[in-house]
């Protein structure tokens, strides 16, 4: 595979290269992907086990939409999900640390989670068109 030169960065979460039409997460061990290859993006919350309410309401997850249903004493990990052509996936954490569900730090990382989603959904609906 050609030489990776990042060309945008995003957060430091994602970083791209628009002269080979490659991108990677430098979280993932420098890992590279081809622009082609992104079929969807989502934004996951991942529930902390153990540390939810005890009701199963809480328990459930809306995995298409990347919704918790939870009260606020709930903890989660927002990730970046992206599936490729071929089906495999990865997940990337934004979040450090297990948050508490409407916290300024929770609010934060899904501000910081919709910005990384939108620079890659751009290669996503481009992949739609082609």
């Amino acid at each position: 595979m050609s030489e990776f030169t990042p060309s945008k960065e995003v957060l430091g979460y994602v970083e791209f290269d628009k002269a080979h039409q490659l991108w990677r997460v430098p979280s993932l061990d420098n890992k590279i992907f081809d622009y082609k290859n992104v079929k969807k993006v989502h934004i996951i919350e991942e529930p902390q086990k153990g540390k939810t309410a005890e009701t199963v309401l809480n328990n459930i997850a809306a995995s298409t939409a990347g919704i918790v249903l939870a009260t606020p004493s709930t903890y989660v990990k927002v990730r970046i999900k992206v599936k490729f052509f071929d089906d495999t996936e990865i997940m990337f954490d934004i979040s450090k640390d297990y948050l508490q569900l409407n916290t300024l730090d929770y609010h934060e990382d899904k501000r910081r989670a919709e910005e990384v989603k939108k620079a890659l959904k751009v290669l996503e609906k481009r992949n739609k068109e082609s």
